[in-house]
């Protein structure tokens, strides 16, 4: 680390004199040939990097460079850029600058770093608009304009980071990675993190194949098939340490590779590791050799490095050691049975063996890579198998399968069928008796026959009739057309007469069945008679929202009988039936989509008829705001899902009192970074951008350790991948928690929910509540109060800079901070530091409120869990009080040599 520090700090003083480098050298390097001498590590402002180049970045060890390759497949023009291993043959990227994992369709692609500090993948899409020119698109970039940037650097480790004049780091690569071709040494591999294999498709470039590895939510490695998301081997720990517990269910959250691969748990305590099996005669590496982890065509995941002697020969240290013969996806093709002891494929009944590899053109879909293994230069197999006997569908054939982390609770095997049935991608579905799973698949690879015919695993294919010949097709036609007639005509009767009696509820039926067939990677679906004995006919409330109820309930599971929180949503005070199914949909949809540690996770759904239930995990120890109302009166016990709470049965003043004491300055601290880190995932890191809209201490949640999860996504907005914001037509907020620019009728963006996170914080650090009669709202009372300390004064028309730096800490504590913390348990340095955080997420103009990457790096640097640290740009605290409270003051912002300290000290002391 003190290493990257000083490399990072020696980027302003090489400035000038890498980009007169940059200007002056025309080596051009040899592709596939390894390092070239000359090429600049950092770069400034107004770099470009094309296909044509004469340049490309690289590392100061020559271990990685900055790489564009652009190829024509079928006519179509496709480019990829990323960084990648120098010495890697085929030199495969370790991550890519494309949106996602495939490349993009189109040419001139091109590597920016504009002059506003913001890094961009350009490229031209391959058909004009309306016949015009074709205009420039974006592929991808980085959030990072008005932060100060001044140049691009290539670290010693593979890490691209954008580094500021001072030399802070803006923006890191290896804090957005989602999709890798290799895993480097020392990275932590998260759950929203894919590793792909690699085909060699063009020259020494390499593209993704058709296998995937990721984090499964058992805090395991899980491999499986692109196409389908069969799940074909599972990687977990077995050398566990003393803090594994499968008591507290202990399961890993990320793996650091480097001679062992390491799993580690949400607060970076490692449960234990998969150790090395070396496969030659070299010695272990050094901890300072870069080691590579990666997919192999064969679908085993293998750890490597480069050798001394030779860079072009690799060291071996790991194989995942799938030898079973049946155990890999394609033995057998598709859809082929394979026999583990005689060897052998297969077809089941309904299919007909054949010896043709599928045809694949460079306009299929990318996943099918693994149907076209000469194309796409994949493990060939010898023969599939095709459809030969559309009767046959559905018949039930008895396999052995891996467990599918994308299964459905189903009642009975019929279910099962009839889901598949009902759904038009899926193709086959695993019915698994002993857990009551169903399996969807759009494409299915090969089934193992059981050894033993007592599996409790039953396969059903659905089969499409085949082609039939010219004279059998005509006589088909005309036997169909009559047929088709007198079926039309009684239908049309049928229909017409069921119109007038139940048109309403068959559209709604209809809709209902059109939703739920979109939900094969969604939790289980629970009939309302389950849930109702779950809950114990809705006896025990835990709280009442705008939407419903919430209760607690007891609901079976695999892994036994497990607490659960059952939202009921009420038609009740609903303008129309389509209004609850649009809430409910919206619910399900997105809390369905995401899975973090620090998110609320949906346990379960129900949609039956009229009703329309939720089922989350159980979160003992209630809402935030039960552990932040002020110790005055009667106690209010809040617990809810929902962005309302109900009052409930009064506490005792002792009680009172123990509340209040649980919740000291550590609780605090970590309830801030979890609430923070659980947003950094919906913003960041979710397949699709999520802002949440409605962040407060109602929809903050907390686990028996006090561990935050942010909940209610039912005012959620999905951000599509190309836009950055989105127009709110009505105030769905909490007033004290919305963004100024949300009352002004603005575009809402993510920073939206940084405001409302601002205010949460301050809550936390002073102890009131957002608006108060006594008070103002508690930003502007934050500000007054540093104010009147400083000696400044507030003038209507202009704003005023505080200067937080020069401040008394003592006087913060004393006048801001919660009177029912401690001054001798809560550093005061600390405490100013996370206020500066605070009032800089608060800030009236969006553009100038960090990020929340940004501050759940600037809360792990002030709390010691991180290395990293940004510069975060404020400016002035525009006049925002006449929106969000009664009060007219006049504007403030945060000094930047204030803000900046915030992580430097930390850096400094280290």
């Amino acid at each position: 680390m003190v290493s990257e520090i000083c490399q990072l700090h020696r980027v302003s003083l090489v400035l000038h004199i890498h980009s007169l480098i940059y200007l002056l050298l025309q080596i051009r390097p040899c592709q596939g040939m390894g390092a070239t001498t000359g090429l600049p590590f950092s770069v400034p402002l107004g770099t470009s990097f094309t296909k044509a180049h004469t340049l490309w970045m690289q590392s100061e060890n020559e271990m990685f460079q900055v790489d564009i390759r652009e190829w024509v497949d079928d006519g179509r023009s496709q480019c990829m850029g990323g960084v990648r291993y120098t010495f890697k043959t085929p030199n495969a990227l370790i991550w890519s600058f494309n949106s996602g994992p495939d490349p993009v369709i189109g040419s001139d692609c091109a590597l920016h770093l504009r002059n506003d500090g913001v890094l961009a993948f350009e490229y031209t899409p391959q058909v004009p608009n309306n016949g015009s020119s074709p205009l420039r698109a974006v592929s991808w970039q980085t959030q990072t304009a008005g932060l100060g940037v001044r140049n691009l650097s290539l670290l010693n480790d593979g890490n691209l980071v954008l580094v500021d004049a001072g030399g802070r780091i803006a923006w890191q690569s290896f804090t957005v990675l989602h999709d890798l071709f290799l895993i480097p040494a020392g990275l932590k591999f998260f759950g929203n993190m894919t590793l792909y294999d690699r085909v060699a498709l063009y020259a020494d470039f390499s593209t993704p194949g058709c296998y995937a590895l990721s984090m499964g939510s058992e805090g395991s490695l899980i491999m499986f098939t692109r196409a389908n998301k069969y799940v074909y081997h599972t990687i977990g720990v077995t050398n566990r340490s003393e803090n594994y517990s499968v008591v507290n269910d202990t399961v890993a959250e990320y793996i650091v590779i480097r001679q062992n691969i390491s799993f580690y748990d949400s607060r970076g305590v490692l449960l234990g590791n998969i150790p090395h099996n070396v496969l030659n005669d070299d010695p272990l590496p050094n901890a300072t050799d870069l080691i590579g982890s990666a997919l192999f065509k064969d679908g085993n995941l293998m750890i490597n490095r480069p050798s001394d002697q030779n860079h072009n020969h690799h060291l071996w240290y790991y194989n995942s050691s799938i030898n079973n013969f049946c155990a890999f996806p394609l033995v057998c093709g598709e859809y082929g049975l394979c026999n583990e002891l005689s060897r052998s494929c297969s077809c089941p009944p309904g299919f007909r063996i054949s010896y043709e590899m599928p045809a694949c053109t460079a306009t299929d879909d990318a996943t099918q890579k693994c149907s076209c293994p000469n194309r796409y230069k994949m493990p060939t197999f010898n023969s599939t198998c095709v459809p030969a006997d559309s009767s046959s569908s559905f018949v039930p054939i008895s396999v052995t399968f891996p467990p599918q982390p994308s299964s459905l609770t189903v009642a009975s095997q019929a279910e099962c069928s009839d889901l598949c049935s009902r759904n038009s991608s899926c193709k086959a579905a695993l019915f698994d008796s002993s857990t009551s799973s169903c399996a969807l698949f759009p494409i299915l690879y090969t089934m193992t026959v059981p050894s033993e015919n007592n599996s409790s695993q039953i396969m059903l294919l659905k089969i499409i009739a085949p082609e039939t010949s010219p004279s059998t097709s005509i006589t088909g036609i005309i036997i169909g057309c009559v047929v088709a007639g007198l079926v039309t005509f009684v239908i049309v009767g049928i229909l017409t007469i069921w119109r007038r009696r139940r048109l309403q509820d068959r559209h709604s039926l209809l809709a209902q069945e059109r939703f739920l067939q979109e939900l094969s990677k969604l939790p289980p679906r629970f009939s309302y008679k389950e849930l109702e004995i779950a809950t114990d006919n809705f006896s025990k409330k835990l709280g009442v929202g705008g939407f419903g109820s919430v209760y607690e309930g007891l609901l079976r599971s695999p892994a036994g009988i497990m607490k659960v929180a059952v939202k009921k949503l009420d038609q009740a005070g609903l303008a129309t039936n389509s209004t609850m199914d649009e809430q409910f949909k919206a619910e399900v949809a997105t809390i369905g989509s995401v899975s973090h540690v620090n998110l609320v996770s949906l346990k379960g759904f129900c949609m039956e008829k009229s009703a329309r239930l939720l089922v989350f995990e159980f979160m003992p120890k209630g809402s935030l705001d039960r552990w932040l109302s002020e110790a005055r009166g009667n106690y209010r016990h809040q617990y809810t899902h929902s962005s309302e709470s109900r009052r409930q049965n009064c506490e005792s003043p002792s009680d009172q009192t123990l509340l209040r004491k649980v919740l000291n300055w550590e609780l605090r601290c970590r309830i801030a970074l979890d609430t923070a880190r659980g947003l950094e995932y919906l913003h960041h890191q979710s397949a699709e951008h999520i802002v949440h809209c409605d962040v407060k201490p109602a929809n903050i949640l907390l686990d028996n350790e006090f561990h935050a999860k942010v909940g209610d996504f039912g005012l959620a907005k999905l951000m599509a991948s190309d836009r950055q914001s989105f127009a709110m037509t009505t105030l769905k907020g909490t007033r004290g928690y919305v963004a100024p620019e949300w009352l002004q009728q603005a575009n809402i963006t993510a920073k939206s929910d940084v405001f409302s996170y601002g205010v949460v914080l301050l809550e936390l650090l002073t102890g009131r509540k957002c608006i108060s009669a006594e008070h103002d709202h508690l930003a502007t009372w934050v500000m007054k109060t540093i104010a009147n300390e400083s000696g400044v004064k507030a003038n209507l028309n202009t704003a005023t800079t505080l200067d937080l730096e020069s401040l008394d800490t003592s006087f913060l504590q004393q006048k801001i901070m919660d009177h029912n913390l401690s001054d001798e348990d809560v550093p005061a340095d600390v405490f100013k530091r996370m206020l500066i955080v605070a009032l800089a997420c608060v800030q009236s103009d969006p553009g100038e409120r960090p990020s929340m990457a940004f501050v759940v790096q600037m809360l792990e640097d002030i709390m010691g869990v991180s290395y990293a640290q940004p510069s975060v740009r404020l400016a002035n605290y525009s006049a925002h009080m006449a929106t969000i409270s009664s009060s007219d003051f006049s504007s403030f912002s945060v000094s930047r040599s204030a803000i900046s300290s915030v992580g430097q000290r930390s850096m400094d002391a280290r």
